[in-house]
């Protein structure tokens, strides 16, 4: 038994969905008031529909014919005729529908005609109340469009059939005089002053159009983008060249400025790039070098004044001086580039300047050209509309021209309304149907009580130890329905919650629970003394703690005396100083053995303060003493949902068995209960649903409870095996047989 997932929201009284399970349980828990409301209902939709009323239905139609007759020479023209046709026919569909005409047909109409179109709406209960004309006419005309032809139908729905016969004739005849009306009111004038101002437009349209492309001709706008674009890739390039001649003039000075640096100082001079680079100043460097060599070598063997070395004085001051010739022409040289690249620089600002004042004109004169463009493109719009309501202007005068002629007049009548067998069966079908799910399933959403294993499993996500059947109140108290007293209902149920409970939780040593519930007469005290009963018979050591100490029932329920007990220990202890050796042999105690393994120490009384026995230092000795002696300790306690004394138990015990009696607490309430032991170190380790109904309908039998279903089953299953185990003691009693 796995707890399942507890509802999202618990407190709202009612599952969010419904599974297929929980619509049959809904269902058949309360079929009787769901077969009640859905017979009231499908019978009420029964006679409703049997009694619609019947309407007589009537068709005249009229041909739709143009007097524009001319020669259609294009497919552009066919659609502009087809439109023009497609507009007129719902130009008449427009009018015929409006109140407008509605009223003109009620004024044409005779007195006898009006009596006898609203008779069939006259209320016999209330003789001052008379139909108005318009409204049924409006409620029982309409007119459409045969598709892909040039007809008007007009469609009459009345009660009686002479009157479907002939209103459709009388409004055909009414609508045709109203044309003939129409005409008489020419719209020429309105024509003809949309078409001057068509042609005043269609003029201006074209004079800005004419001064548009003389513009474009004069100033050329074609070119004038190209040449706007030519113009800013000319611009870039003047502009990268002029900034590569400024970089050039920058690097020239520097090389300038070195040379000037270095003044006559021929090694100075011989040693800067600038210089080297130019073919003669270098053989003149590497000459002059090597007369130094030369001269180097000479002075090994020669004095100053040898010939030689006079010879090679002569020829370095030569060479130097070619050298500094050639140097001052390489410093002209670049004197001349800068003076040459300045000048070019300031030809290309002078063009920049040009071409920069080129672009300001041509962007001027496109700026211009999109002003005029857009005033000509507003002239064309306004053209436009004016074009469109000539159009709309013509389109009424062809209506006003246009020629309608009796088709087909209303002859005779045929019944519509009248609602078939199947029909009326079919939707009571339904309606019953709705209301037999549906109540239920609102009842059962508006029931918030504990009503099924489904509510215990999902509400408070505890394991269900099991079900305890409904009993009669007497015979819970003569003892009759108990595990003392050997009845089989009572044993089975327990020794199921005993089976589960076992295979739910293990235990090492002495195991102490609380057994509580939420609400009074939920059955707590019931389920202590038999599951203790139980659990004795299975061989364990179990003492019953009656801690209910403001209304004790244990032990009058076991039949047994109230006097001694835990409160009379307490107060015989109360103000003692002395060492508490061995409590379950006090007398004041009380505590009685019930049966083998099975002890009850009683409340010994009723107190309105049990808080202070309960949390008390004699108390804990009490609990102390018990684990030694006992195996399992029960502690029947008040309700949980209305006084706390449950929780102080919390730190004594290993967990709480939770009560729950059907259709008693609400599920927030229940849930809220759970919560308070869980948190108060008393978990719940399963929870018991008492005083099941053995009904289906009842909330709890039958396949109402999923891994349940088979209970209303394995009870009478139980049933009928011990009577056969009973007969079968009887025969053997009678024939010395022992029974196997």
């Amino acid at each position: 038994m796995t707890p399942s997932t507890p509802n999202q929201d618990p407190f709202s009284g009612g599952m969010t969905s419904f599974s297929a399970l929980e619509i049959l349980v809904a269902v058949r828990q309360r079929w009787i008031p769901g077969v009640a409301l859905g017979l009231v209902c499908a019978l009420a939709v029964g006679y409703w529909m049997s009694r619609s009323d019947i309407l007589y239905e009537s068709n005249a139609s009229l041909m739709v014919e143009t007097s524009d007759s001319r020669i259609l020479t294009n497919m552009e023209e066919v659609g502009e005729v087809r439109r023009a046709g497609a507009a007129l026919i719902n130009t008449h569909i427009v009018r015929l529908n409006s109140r407008q005409f509605a009223e003109r047909v009620a004024r044409e109409l005779t007195d006898d005609e009006k009596s006898a179109l609203i008779e069939p709406f006259l209320d016999p209960e209330n003789p001052g109340f008379t139909p108005n004309v318009v409204s049924v006419l409006r409620t029982a005309f309409s007119v459409y469009a045969r598709s892909d032809s040039q007809v008007l139908v007009f469609n009459v729905q009345h009660p009686t059939p002479a009157v479907a016969v002939w209103l459709p004739n009388r409004y055909a005849e009414i609508y045709l005089h109203y044309l003939d009306d129409l005409r008489s009111l020419s719209s020429e004038h309105a024509i003809s002053f949309l078409r001057e101002q068509v042609d005043a437009a269609r003029q201006e349209v074209e004079i800005g159009e004419e001064g548009l492309n003389t513009y474009r001709q004069e100033h050329n706008v074609i070119s004038m983008i190209q040449s706007q674009q030519i113009l800013t890739q000319e611009l870039q390039t003047l502009n990268a060249a002029s900034s590569a001649a400024e970089l050039s003039v920058l690097e020239m000075d520097a090389e300038l400025q070195q040379i000037r640096e270095a003044g006559d100082d021929v090694d100075s001079l011989a040693r800067l790039f600038v210089l080297t680079e130019t073919a003669v100043i270098s053989e003149l460097v590497e000459r002059l070098e090597a007369l130094r060599e030369e001269r180097k070598m000479l002075s090994r063997d020669y004095l100053q004044r040898h010939p030689r070395m006079i010879e090679n004085a002569n020829r370095q001051e030569a060479a130097s001086r070619q050298l500094l010739a050639a140097i001052d022409r390489r410093t002209d040289s670049i004197q001349n580039r800068i003076d040459a690249t300045q000048t070019r620089i300031r030809r290309l600002h002078e063009q920049i300047e040009t071409t920069e004042a080129r672009v300001r004109e041509l962007d001027s004169l496109a700026i211009q050209y999109s002003m005029q463009e857009r005033e000509v493109q507003s002239k064309r719009n306004t053209y436009a509309r004016l074009v469109d309501r000539l159009d709309e202007a013509l389109v009424v005068s062809r209506l006003e021209s246009s020629s309608l002629r009796m088709m087909d007049p209303s002859v005779y009548s045929w019944m519509i309304g009248q609602t078939s067998q199947a029909k009326i069966g079919l939707a009571a079908f339904v309606v019953f149907s709705v209301c037999l799910i549906g109540l239920p399933l609102i009842l059962d959403l508006m029931d918030h009580r504990m009503r099924t294993v489904l509510d215990v499993e999902r509400m408070l996500a505890k394991p269900l130890l099991g079900l305890i059947r409904e009993f009669e109140r007497g015979s819970v108290s003569r003892g009759e329905k108990s595990v003392f007293s050997d009845d089989n209902e009572v044993v089975e149920s327990f020794r199921m919650i005993y089976g589960n409970f076992v295979l739910e939780n293990s235990f090492s040593g002495p195991v102490a629970l609380v057994v509580s519930s939420s609400l009074p007469s939920e059955g707590k005290t019931f389920v202590v003394a038999n599951l203790g009963a139980i659990l004795a018979r299975h061989g364990k050591k179990v003492v019953l703690i009656d801690t209910d100490l403001r209304r004790p029932s244990l032990a009058r329920l076991m039949q047994q005396r109230n006097e001694l007990g835990l409160l009379a220990w307490y107060r015989s202890r109360e103000g003692n100083s002395g060492v508490v050796e061995d409590p379950l042999s006090e007398e004041s105690l009380g505590v009685v053995n019930l049966a083998p393994n099975l002890d009850l120490i009683p409340s010994g009384g009723s107190t309105k303060s049990p808080t202070e026995a309960l949390s008390s230092d004699l108390f804990d000795v009490l609990i102390s003493a018990c684990r030694e002696r006992y195996d399992i300790i029960l502690f029947d306690t008040p309700p949980v949902g209305v006084f706390p004394d449950a929780t102080l138990l919390g730190p004594y015990c290993e967990g709480a068995i939770f009560v729950v009696r059907q259709k008693r607490v609400d599920r927030s309430t229940a849930l809220s209960s759970v919560q308070r032991l869980d948190t108060a170190e008393s978990r719940v380790l399963g929870v018991v649903l008492n005083a099941v109904s053995s009904d289906p309908a009842g909330g709890a039998g039958q396949s109402s409870y999923g891994s349940y279903g088979a209970y209303g089953y394995t009870e009478k299953y139980r049933k009928a095996y011990a009577e056969e185990i009973e007969s079968k003691e009887v025969r053997s009693k009678s024939s010395g047989i022992r029974p196997s």
